[in-house]
């Protein structure tokens, strides 16, 4: 009887050894597991970051030349407004001698 008594403390302290055994192993996978996601998901947003920068990057890149040709374009623009205004103004003031010498002409 006291050896069955001893047999049944032994087997429970070693039932409470392997509980423990696989306790740890588990706390140890989950650890292991949080430390792995974590490191993909860091892993995960540098990518992205990398990512989105080299498209913003490209953007700018392409805003600058946008930009560069828009101002060309005005200056086009702007030289040809005072062409036509030059012209114009030209274009009245002969109107306006015609207009006089045909008004002398008529009177």
């Amino acid at each position: 009887m006291i050896w069955r008594v001893i047999d049944i403390l032994t087997t429970r302290d070693k039932q409470r050894k392997r509980h423990q055994f696989t306790k740890a192993h588990i706390h140890k996978d989950h650890d292991k597991a949080i430390s792995s996601t974590k490191t993909a998901i860091a892993t995960l947003f540098d990518d992205h970051e990398a990512q989105a920068s080299l498209a913003h990057e490209a953007q700018m890149h392409r805003l600058r030349r946008l930009l560069d040709e828009k101002k060309k374009v005005e200056t086009q623009m702007q030289t040809k407004i005072t062409a036509l205004r030059k012209e114009y103004r030209s274009h009245a003031s002969d109107l306006q001698r015609a207009a006089e010498q045909r008004a002398r002409q008529l009177s």
